[in-house]
């Protein structure tokens, strides 16, 4: 946890997005010229629910069900 980053990318009255991010240098492998995006997400400010960003179709999925089908592999 300690060399990554969570970074509000954009936000509104109905939900932010936020972004983790690898951290470099120090402790943290890696060139610390960069911080690549590990994963993006959208949280629903009045259902509090979760959506990924599937980064190869833009679109963006119910986290429930991407973690569900992650953990069946």
């Amino acid at each position: 946890m300690s060399c990554l980053s969570f970074i509000i990318e954009e936000k509104n009255k109905d939900y932010f997005d936020f972004a983790i991010r690898e951290k470099h240098g120090g402790r943290c492998p890696g060139d610390p010229n960069t911080a690549p995006v590990v994963d993006r997400f959208r949280v629903n400010r009045t259902t509090k629910q979760i959506q990924w960003y599937e980064p190869t179709e833009g679109e963006l999925l119910p986290y429930k069900a991407v973690l569900k089908s992650r953990l069946k592999k």
